[in-house]
């Protein structure tokens, strides 16, 4: 049972920081305003590790390649302290770097999932538009809705692109992450 417990908490936090560096990394490749609320929180919880980072890893066409490193390589630790603590012993390093990869994939669309959903229900409330949070959320989705949008119109005064993307997204999931983690898993077992 504790292990269980000490399995979730260290899954838990390692999550919950990874999702905080992904928000820094797109904020900053959509180009969200450095004084953002939101940009601001992702900044205080990550720069003390990020900036010695910078030093390190150049910036390539505004692509932070500090905040990429530090997103794979915090992956990859919480991935091998898993796996360690439930097989007793180092899994292959094919099907660690598979299942990180995986994890990490999947990260990325269940942000933009609930970035969509949030930003939805954030649309329902009439004052909120004006709101710089909404703005920053609005940037990032934008991207994936507008696609869309073009595509699927309006039906009635209603917007069905959020509802397209959401299936779109759970169905990437289902076609990219489920068989690499299948894969990574028959790696590891190996």
């Amino acid at each position: 049972m504790f292990i269980n417990i000490g399995l979730f908490l260290l899954q838990t936090l390692f999550d919950l920081y990874i999702y905080i560096v992904i928000l820094r990394f797109l904020l900053q490749t959509m180009h969200v305003g450095y004084f953002n609320p939101l940009s601001q929180f992702a900044i205080r919880f990550t720069q003390p590790i990020i900036k010695p980072l910078q030093k390190i890893f150049p910036e390539i066409k505004h692509i932070d390649l500090a905040i990429v490193f530090l997103i794979i390589v915090l992956e990859l630790i919480k991935v091998s302290l898993l796996l360690v603590l439930q097989l007793q012993a180092f899994p292959n390093i094919a099907g660690l770097l598979l299942f990180a990869l995986a994890n990490l994939i999947n990260k990325f669309i269940m942000f933009y999932f609930y970035a969509i959903i949030i930003r939805v229900i954030l649309s329902w409330i009439t004052p909120v538009h004006h709101n710089p949070v909404f703005f920053a959320l609005t940037q990032l989705t934008e991207p994936v809705l507008h696609p869309i949008r073009r595509v699927l119109p309006m039906l009635g005064g209603f917007d069905l692109s959020p509802l397209a993307a959401l299936i779109g997204l759970q169905l990437l999931s289902l076609i990219i992450v489920t068989p690499l983690l299948h894969a990574a898993a028959s790696l590891i077992i190996s």
